[in-house]
């Protein structure tokens, strides 16, 4: 099993495609680990934030301003991040293969549930880069069992045995 950049590509198609056979397919465990201690960083400075200016009301919009500075800089790594993994940021499509595969709507969740006042004081980025690894695995893992279909094979209506 060769691992490069954070991906696992010990299933990477043979099929002659070039594009896919070097596309990754997987996070691999260190990745997955590093973008779960990042979460669990941003949450816990959030958390000290939260703490430390909830003490008093004339804090709290200072505690606000960062915090939310703190969930612009998690989306842009995350972003940035996972694209440079080899994430498509944006697919078409619907599916295995499409939107909801990508970590776009994972990441856009996360900021959103964190840029509401109240619930980041939630460890929403750390549930969401969870959630996102679960099912990066979970892929991975059906892939696997599939023998490398992400969806079934057509049905062939001129042979009906």
């Amino acid at each position: 099993v060769k691992e490069d950049a954070g991906f696992d590509t010990s299933d990477a198609g043979d099929d002659g495609d070039q594009k896919s056979s070097k596309k990754p397919r997987h996070l691999s465990t260190g990745a997955s680990a590093a973008l779960i201690a990042v979460a669990v960083a941003v949450d816990g400075l959030q958390a000290l934030v939260t703490s430390v200016t909830g003490l008093t009301i004339f804090l709290a919009p200072f505690g606000i301003a960062v915090s939310w500075i703190l969930d612009i800089f998690a989306f842009l790594t995350f972003f940035v991040w996972l694209h440079a993994l080899g994430f498509s940021m944006i697919k078409k499509g619907t599916g295995a293969g499409g939107f909801a595969a990508s970590p776009l709507p994972w990441i856009v969740g996360g900021f959103t549930f964190e840029f509401i006042p109240g619930p980041n004081a939630l460890p929403g980025w750390t549930a969401t880069m969870i959630a996102f690894v679960i099912r990066n695995r979970f892929q991975a893992t059906v892939k696997k069992m599939t023998g490398g279909f992400d969806k079934a094979p057509p049905f062939d209506k001129t042979n009906p045995s």
